[in-house]
């Protein structure tokens, strides 16, 4: 078996060794609050093919409408289901996406996955479902550009895809299939937001309140550019206590990325509940009415976001998103986690020796069989049995 530690890459030209409880939250809110992230990417790709569209989209509602003209009579579904791939990539405003080197050859620079969340829409039950994958999951990586198959954590598919794939949003194309094999059920769409764009974001809309469930300290939380630092020089201390707290972008960012807190809340489990409540936070405040109706308010989340955020999603398909929200009734959504101890789908292996010598999870059921994975997939998005 080979692994991937990000140092010792294979490629094609050089190959190295190596029961369903859910937690409810309200449905259709949530799906408005990832069609504005779409719209979002609308306004730009709208900025950029006119100079004075702008001007023009903002000065009557009627420019709002005229341009969600559809262009497809449905969007791509799989037995009614749409499933959306969302993604927080680990790059900070003082890391360029690619450089060129002195040769004048452009080299990207590989960012991790650090949220992986799928948002399944249901039409038949007018439903909402969330499902978090762990960062650490080991997966195989299929060949792709110049990648050779090999094994390594999920969360290096989307590096891998940016510095071998060879094509634009490589990463993402790796990572949803990737994401396809192991789960064994169709990604239609992607989002992607970078940790600058989600600060910035959260910083625009003044700040988000989540409710914290239990106080936690982490002692080992990434100090901000001091990745290559000396190992006791690259860690800092967060606190948070719980209840109900107000959060600026940076405090929510540490929030949802905490992952060494004492206790609880330093398991995937834990972790993987908190980036869910921020997403949902965030929802709330951006549909609240002093942003949905603050046109300012609105375009500067426009301006501070946009650069950070990619999507397969077209144009002319952001309409039919919001079609479908008007077919959901307000049922609440419910959120999962792969690493959900009453489920029992994923273990820890004590012999590290086939993984890098790193932490990993791999299927209870042993090896790579993912079939019981699949299975509980299924069944909180399909409704299956």
């Amino acid at each position: 078996m080979s692994y991937v530690d990000l140092g010792t890459i294979s490629t094609k030209s050089e190959k190295r060794g190596g029961s369903k409880i859910g937690v409810r939250v309200p449905g259709k809110l949530l799906l408005l609050g990832v069609l504005l992230v779409f719209l979002i990417l609308g306004f730009r790709l709208l900025i950029s093919s006119s100079p004075t569209v702008l001007a023009q989209f903002w000065s009557t509602s009627g420019q709002v409408i005229s341009f969600m003209i559809p262009g497809r009579s449905h969007l791509l579904e799989d037995e009614g289901v749409t499933n959306v791939l969302l993604v927080g990539i680990d790059k900070r405003s003082e890391v360029p996406y690619s450089y060129t080197t002195a040769s004048g050859q452009v080299v990207k620079n590989g960012f991790l996955a650090d949220t992986i969340i799928i948002a399944s829409l249901n039409r038949k039950t007018s439903s909402v479902s969330m499902l978090s994958i762990p960062r650490d999951l080991w997966v195989k990586m299929p060949a792709f550009g110049n990648l050779s198959p090999q094994y390594s954590k999920i969360n290096a598919a989307h590096a891998l895809g940016d510095q071998f794939g060879g094509q634009e949003n490589g990463g993402m194309l790796l990572l949803k299939e990737v994401v396809e094999q192991i789960l064994d059920i169709p990604i239609h769409y992607w989002v992607r937001i970078d940790f600058a764009g989600f600060e910035k974001g959260i910083d625009a809309i003044e700040g988000i309140d989540v409710v914290v469930e239990r106080t936690f300290d982490d002692y080992m939380f990434p100090r901000p550019g001091y990745e290559n630092a000396p190992w006791n020089q690259r860690w800092e201390h967060v606190h948070f206590d719980a209840g109900l707290q107000h959060m600026d972008g940076a405090t929510a960012l540490e929030y949802a990325r905490s992952r060494h807190a004492l206790g609880v809340e330093g398991s995937d489990f834990a972790r993987s509940r908190r980036q869910q409540k921020v997403i949902i936070a965030a929802k709330n405040k951006i549909l609240s009415s002093s942003t949905l109706f603050n046109t300012a308010k609105l375009k500067e989340l426009y301006e501070v976001v946009s650069d950070h955020v990619r999507t397969n999603v077209k144009l002319s398909e952001f309409p039919l998103f919001f079609s479908l929200a008007k077919q959901f009734s307000d049922k609440e959504v419910k959120t999962y986690s792969l690493t959900d101890e009453t489920e029992n789908l994923l273990a820890a292996p004590t012999d590290l020796s086939l993984y890098g010598g790193a932490w990993v999870l791999v299927p209870a059921a042993g090896g790579e069989d993912f079939s019981d994975v699949q299975g509980f997939v299924k069944g909180i998005f399909y409704e299956r049995e």
